[in-house]
């Protein structure tokens, strides 16, 4: 069971135009904008993408190994 016991427990999300947030985002603006132009917590936008499934996928990082290996140039 996710969340509270009770179907619709927990605290409500703000109610905010999630398309129009959505499209923010599409034209590269950061969730914290987005947040600010909607007067909402940030923590309240990050929910709301995350249950949308509306995620930027995250940079690979380099590992150690990547980072001291002189690159070789063909």
């Amino acid at each position: 069971m996710k969340g509270g016991a009770r179907v619709g427990s927990g605290r409500k999300l703000p109610n905010i135009d999630e398309r129009r947030a959505f499209s923010l985002q599409d034209q590269g603006f950061t969730k914290l904008e987005i947040a600010n132009r909607f007067n909402v917590p940030y923590k309240s936008m990050l929910t709301i993408f995350r249950k949308a499934g509306r995620f930027k996928e995250t940079t690979k990082r380099k590992t150690s190994d990547q980072l001291t290996k002189p690159q070789t140039t063909n």
